[in-house]
């Protein structure tokens, strides 16, 4: 019989508190992994993502686009929307960069980081693949930001960059911080269920009534839109 049968419920309640206190302090001291996603010029229809990798020095380190999507039961080659890629290392040093597969690449470093720079076309706005124009930036995670696999459960930190004269927002289920165009996951499989709308969007607050046993809800709606705003409303 397991010894945790024998445990009462306010010891298991306070096994569990420390296990999950543990947990948050180990992530918390965990270099993340952080993305910069900037759009230099979004009527070319590509944008530039920059990653910022942990590494150990002459590890090799396996970096990819990855081949799925939460929800889509169909392979999809997002690599094929990613050129000029490149990697460096500690001092801004260039890195040899091995293209394994089309969208995997293996990186040596030379040090504490790995800093990956790509470009990613992307003209197709639907929830699978990334888009973006002089209107906003609509981008399913998978389809935008390179991973490694040896480092999934690694807290993330995403920026935004503004394009030039522009006063963007971001619609996000990635976790805010103090700072309204960064945000945080705590591991890729997160980052990868959270799509991104970046842009000239409209955020409207529905209220939802209790009923029967549902509790009242609170739904924020972004919505990109050329329209007035009546019609945004509507």
């Amino acid at each position: 019989m397991s010894a945790w049968r024998f445990l009462s419920r306010p010891v298991l309640a306070a096994v569990t508190l420390v296990a999950s206190a543990a947990t948050a302090t180990a992530q918390a001291q965990q270099p993340a992994i952080e993305y910069t996603v900037s759009v230099p010029a979004p009527e070319q229809r590509w944008l530039q993502v920059d990653a910022r990798f942990p590494s150990k020095a002459g590890t090799p380190l396996d970096v990819r686009m990855a081949r799925s999507s939460p929800g889509r039961y169909a392979p999809h080659e997002f690599g094929k929307n990613v050129y000029l890629f490149e990697a460096r290392g500690d001092g801004d040093t260039m890195l040899p960069v091995e293209q394994v597969a089309p969208a995997h690449w293996r990186i040596t470093p030379s040090g504490s980081t790995v800093q990956v720079r790509y470009r990613l076309f992307a003209d197709h706005v639907d929830g699978t693949y990334a888009a973006v124009d002089g209107t906003h930036a609509h981008l399913n995670a998978p389809a935008t930001f390179a991973w490694a696999p040896s480092l999934a459960d690694t807290p993330i930190r995403v920026r935004f960059t503004q394009p030039a004269g522009r006063n963007w927002r971001v619609s996000t289920q990635l976790f805010p911080t103090d700072d309204p165009l960064v945000f945080t996951a705590p591991n890729q499989a997160y980052l990868a269920d959270s799509p991104i709308e970046f842009g000239d969007i409209v955020i409207h607050t529905v209220s939802v009534p209790a009923r029967g046993r549902t509790p009242a809800q609170t739904i924020r709606v972004a919505l990109h839109h050329q329209g007035t705003a009546e019609e945004a409303r509507a």
